[in-house]
């Protein structure tokens, strides 16, 4: 019942009551009340036993909950959430902001999706924390507060999409970056080395948005032949920039012209900060998207729509584009948020490719994507609005099957954008604040609800229970200095190191907590061991421990000893007292080679002749269920289990 990774902040999940329980993948909306554990893990495990032998529950210790697939977008350095990690740039609450951390594991169940008016679905493990709104009015709006998105209620719930405020103030744009270390001299000395960053300059980046794409040395707008008047603004504009530019008439016939402008440094500009010549590849750049300057942003919006949008003949006031790049669109709906307009996004998806006219071209893809915004003051249905966010109303909740790695990541101000919604990192001081003062005063109340989940399975028919408690074990490898996964959660979250002693302590004391008074059912205690080559502790293992570790009132040890640098299991059981078992771990799980019974048998013999024969219980070292870094073939681990019963059978015959 180990809790270290519980840190500082952890108490903020806590406290606002959404505590995880990590392999039950529960979410406890409430200070801890009754069983959420036990029967659900003895019905998984009747399904194949009338009166099963062995039941495992998780200890209580959190993480950080890994919530997203991996295609989210995560604005900020625009990448997928699956290729983010330490240091990158994301967009929350509050704006721009650095990334802590990323983590993934598998999953196996299904994934809550839910959609709201005008926001693309959203994709998440049931229970991702959303910050929501209910029962938004007229004339009145809640109080944003976090909810599981499994407890989401359409037609109640509205879900929070921020008006970000404006953190940059550009007036020059620096060239320089994009001269090319080929440049001669005299020729680097008469290109353009800034330009600056005016409300034309910004309606003409919209243009390029819209319509433009960027070659080696040149950049092209494609109009229709009308667009007169906007093609000779884009040459005033470079004119004033100090290029050259050029209009081609050569495609009247098919209803187009083209705006050339010169320019292999501003060629490359456009192309780093809003993409080349692929629609769906185009984006915004940060300085553009969080301009403090709003007339600014009014100017690339104008452009933007002025080359790629379309004026409803049936709706009144109504102006849409359509775009392939998603990043693009979701970009898009933030700045008209941020200019006091809530701009819906569509997706449209095929089986059958398509052509469409997107960003003056003719453009194949199966998806696009359709953004659509009043150009005037319209009550929008579904949709409310402050001075500091849009609402819009949840419309459907469903559930899909998935299988497959899961990802969340930490952040300075504990919170994302997913689709533009604000999500939460599942770590922060603003959910916890009301349930529990500490992480140990959770670590206590869960014991005594654990020793209530041990009690019914034992009177259910369980013979024996384990505790499965991962972290307990990563602890041989410090020392005066964490060990390496309580080093990350440090920088990830602000945890603080208790100390090895202090650490082991409160683990037993945990620990006895669940089993005080248990009798009737044998109590095993798990540990995990990935041994670190780097660690001065590489090679020792569970005795480290000792005598500290002996003071856990448990039937059994279940250990992992197949992987090099595990330690020498003989010196743990040599200080074993009479009445404690071995549950020594004799295959590995973490390849797929299917050990022989002959290897199993002398893995075994490592400790008889220190422990009696009947004290030792044979074990995989850890489960072959899919987990964080795995996901294990059942006919495998049927196999190297059957190895196992034989090695069993060859020692009872030996030792009997």
């Amino acid at each position: 019942m180990h809790i270290t990774r519980l840190n500082p902040d952890a108490m903020e999940i806590l406290k606002r009551n959404k505590v995880q329980l990590t392999y039950a993948r529960a979410v406890v909306s409430e200070r801890l009340k009754e069983s959420v554990i036990a029967k659900d893990e003895y019905e998984k495990a009747t399904k194949y036993s009338k009166r099963p032998f062995k039941v495992t529950l998780p200890a209580p210790y959190l993480v950080m909950w890994e919530c997203f697939k991996g295609d989210m977008i995560i604005l900020g350095d625009n990448k997928q959430i699956r290729d983010v990690s330490a240091g990158s740039r994301c967009i929350g609450a509050n704006g721009l902001q650095t990334i802590k951390g990323r983590t993934d594991r598998h999953f196996d169940g299904s994934l809550i999706e839910f959609r709201a008016v005008g926001i693309l679905p959203v994709e998440c493990t049931p229970e991702h924390p959303i910050l929501v709104t209910e029962g938004v009015e007229t004339n009145h709006i809640g109080k944003p507060h976090w909810k599981s998105a499994k407890d989401i209620q359409p037609g109640r719930d509205y879900v929070v999409i921020p008006k970000l405020k404006g953190k940059m103030h550009t007036t020059k744009l620096d060239l320089q970056q994009f001269f090319s270390e080929h440049f001669r001299p005299a020729y680097r000395n008469g290109l353009v080395s800034s330009i600056s960053f005016t409300q034309d300059v910004a309606w003409l980046f919209g243009l390029y948005v819209a319509e433009g794409y960027a070659e080696r040395s040149r950049v092209d707008f494609a109009l229709h032949r009308k667009e007169i008047e906007t093609a000779e603004r884009v040459q005033r504009t470079a004119t004033v920039l100090g290029l050259k530019s050029v209009i081609s008439h050569k495609n009247v016939r098919r209803n187009s012209i083209v705006v050339r402008i010169y320019g292999a440094v501003f060629a490359r500009a456009l192309r780093t900060w809003f993409g080349s010549g692929s629609a769906s590849e185009k984006h915004l750049p940060d300085f553009l998207l969080l301009e403090t300057d709003k007339g600014i942003l009014r100017s690339f919006w104008d452009g933007y729509f002025e080359g790629d949008g379309y004026r409803s003949k049936s709706t009144e006031g109504l102006i849409e584009a359509k775009t392939t790049s998603r990043l693009l669109a979701l970009q898009l709906q933030l700045i008209s948020a941020r200019l006091g307009r809530f701009a819906r996004i569509y997706s449209s998806d095929s089986n059958i490719t398509s052509e469409h006219r997107i960003e003056g071209r003719v453009v194949q893809s199966r998806r696009y994507y359709l953004v659509r915004h009043y150009d005037r003051s319209v009550k929008d249905v579904g949709i409310r609005e402050d001075k500091d966010h849009f609402y819009s109303r949840v419309q459907k909740l469903g559930a899909n099957p998935y299988h497959g790695q899961v990802y969340n990541m930490g952040t300075e101000d504990q919170t994302y954008l997913a689709q533009n919604i604000v999500v939460h990192n599942c770590w922060s001081k603003s959910i916890s604040s009301d349930a529990y003062p500490t992480p140990e005063d959770f670590g206590h109340d869960y014991a005594q609800i654990l020793r209530k989940e041990v009690l019914r399975l034992r009177d259910a028919g369980v013979s024996f229970i384990q505790i499965d408690e991962p972290m307990l074990g990563d602890l041989t490898e410090a020392g005066d200095k964490p060990d390496r996964y309580r080093r990350v959660f440090n920088e990830l979250y602000g945890q603080e190191y208790r100390g090895f002693k202090e650490e082991l302590r409160l683990a037993v004391e945990l620990l006895n907590e669940v089993t005080k008074g248990v009798t009737g059912v044998r109590v095993g205690v798990h540990m995990d061991r990935w041994p670190n080559k780097d660690s001065p502790y590489f090679d020792q293992g569970y005795e480290r421990f000792l005598p500290d570790l002996l003071e856990t009132k448990t039937n059994q040890f279940v250990l992992e000893y197949t992987s090099a640098g595990t330690g020498d299991p003989a010196k743990l059981v040599d200080q074993f007292p009479k009445n404690l078992e071995i549950g020594l771990g004799v295959v590995s799980v973490q390849n797929y080679e299917v050990e022989t019974p002959e290897q199993i048998v002398e893995r075994a013999k490592r400790v008889i002749g220190h422990i009696e024969p009947e004290r030792i219980w044979l074990n995989p070292d850890c489960g072959f269920a899919p987990g964080m870094y795995r996901t294990f073939p059942r006919d495998v681990a049927f196999a190297k289990l059957k190895s196992m019963t034989r090695a069993a059978d060859i020692l009872r015959k030996e030792y009997a």
